[in-house]
């Protein structure tokens, strides 16, 4: 299905499952959201129809995105959430979490139950738990968790970033950007 066809049928809001990467039938390891459009689809630069999805801050390949009916979406974002510990999201079977690891366990399921700009002082004050964690930790341990600071960011940044440096920068009326913002000071803070 190309863009346009896509966008007569599926209008910005549509419930998706959304697979970047790759597909489930291609790695079992796929990462599904469970998500909705959050603008039209377009061709890339690169040839691709792609769409923007909340919950990820690049685009995605149409041929990674599947539309779902509403019960199958509520279905699946209920289980995705329901019953979930910092175990259970944890793929590496550890028994007993580090305080860093507590933390992202929590920033986690700001990503898992769909996080919105309400959730911005809980999600606040759940970084400022996480960072401190991540101070703490190894580097290998840091690494980690910027992966998940990503897709926390992801999950509530409103507007499209553009890169610049290896960077993405938010509209000024992003959640994101006020977070970015409320890091640099406390980094700077921090190093003085």
């Amino acid at each position: 299905m190309n863009a346009d066809q896509f966008n007569a049928n599926y209008p910005v809001g549509s419930l998706v499952f959304a697979y970047p990467g790759f597909r489930p039938e291609d790695d079992a390891k796929a990462t599904r959201l469970v998500t909705r459009t959050r603008t039209e689809a377009q061709l890339s630069a690169s040839g691709h129809d792609v769409v923007w999805v909340e919950g990820h801050g690049a685009y995605i390949s149409l041929t990674h995105v599947d539309p779902v009916t509403e019960e199958e979406w509520r279905a699946a974002k209920a289980a995705d959430v329901t019953g979930k510990s910092w175990a259970a999201m944890d793929d590496r079977g550890i028994d007993e979490p580090s305080a860093a690891e507590e933390a992202r366990a929590r920033l986690f399921g700001f990503v898992q139950a769909g996080a919105s700009e309400g959730d911005l002082p809980s999600f606040a004050a759940a970084l400022d738990e996480y960072l401190a964690a991540e101070q703490a930790g190894s580097r290998e341990e840091y690494a980690e968790m910027r992966r998940y600071a990503a897709q926390l960011e992801a999950a509530i940044c409103q507007c499209e970033p553009q890169s610049e440096g290896g960077e993405y920068l938010h509209v000024a009326d992003c959640p994101v950007a006020e977070i970015q913002m409320r890091m640099v000071h406390d980094t700077a803070e921090a190093a003085s």
